[in-house]
């Protein structure tokens, strides 16, 4: 049976220190591929084109309610990490339940916030949004768990 993903979680720290995680409120989308860059490896005499797995890449998009509330909004949080390029962990599972083989928690310790809307975007008539993006940094290590 397939997971379906309609309460997803994601939840961060507030430094690489900080083992204690704090769910993102009101998240709307998450996007969080993994992906290696492709090298081309062919050489002369080869008849196909052939690639080896290059740079690992791991970015981290959310989309979020805003509520600019200055102990719950996303954009005061992550708003003030991304301009003191502040470094902490992001954890994301498909459902809101415990890590489990049909639940794995990917891990990355170790990321940027490198966009937090600061300027309210959107549509006339709908919720104000912010759009995160966190990414890697130097040193950064990813794990995926199946028990918590």
């Amino acid at each position: 049976m397939p997971t379906v993903f309609s309460n997803g979680w994601i939840a961060v720290t507030t430094g690489t220190a900080t083992g204690t995680l704090t769910a993102i409120t009101g998240v709307k989308e998450i996007t969080a591929p993994l992906s290696r860059a492709e090298l081309n490896d062919s050489v002369m005499g080869d008849t196909i084109e052939t690639f080896y797995p290059g740079v690992f890449s791991a970015p981290i998009s959310v989309v979020c309610r805003e509520d600019y509330d200055s102990s719950t909004g996303n954009n005061e949080k992550f708003y003030d990490r991304m301009n003191a390029r502040t470094k902490f962990n992001v954890a994301i599972k498909p459902v809101n339940a415990a890590a489990s083989g049909t639940n794995p928690r990917i891990y990355y310790e170790g990321v940027y916030c490198t966009m937090a809307n600061a300027a309210p975007s959107g549509s006339w008539g709908n919720a104000v949004e912010n759009r995160l993006e966190f990414r890697p940094a130097s040193g950064c290590v990813i794990t995926r768990a199946t028990s918590t």
